[in-house]
């Protein structure tokens, strides 16, 4: 099992006990789940936009206060990472499209 496999499928907690003993780093955890995204996505069509940037700053940012001895916990990680990840940033069209598609009850979400 590669190590984004073997960490996509770590429990959240296990994930921060180890960061919190710095076994494991906010961005070798980031990085491991972009590598993922990178394998499984031609196929699947999961993401329409990834924000590699944002997320890797804000992993660096993690790692930064973790350094510093501000470790808060896996709770605020992850409500960062779910904020960068949102479709804020998305190109306008894809917004309105993604947000009306929603809207349209008993309709088939489709990637066109």
């Amino acid at each position: 099992m590669s190590a984004a496999s073997e960490l996509a499928y770590t429990p959240i907690a296990e994930l921060a006990r180890r960061i919190e003993r710095k076994e494991i780093s906010p961005v070798e955890i980031t990085g491991a789940m972009l590598d993922r995204i990178d394998t499984l996505n031609p196929r699947l069509n999961a993401y329409y936009t990834i924000f590699r940037d944002e997320v890797m700053a804000a992993a660096h940012g993690a790692e930064a206060e973790i350094r510093d001895g501000a470790y808060r916990g896996h709770s605020t990680a992850f409500r960062s990472a779910s904020r960068i990840s949102t479709n804020t940033g998305a190109p306008r069209a894809a917004r309105k499209r993604w947000r009306t598609t929603l809207r349209k009850p008993n309709r088939v979400l489709s990637p066109s």
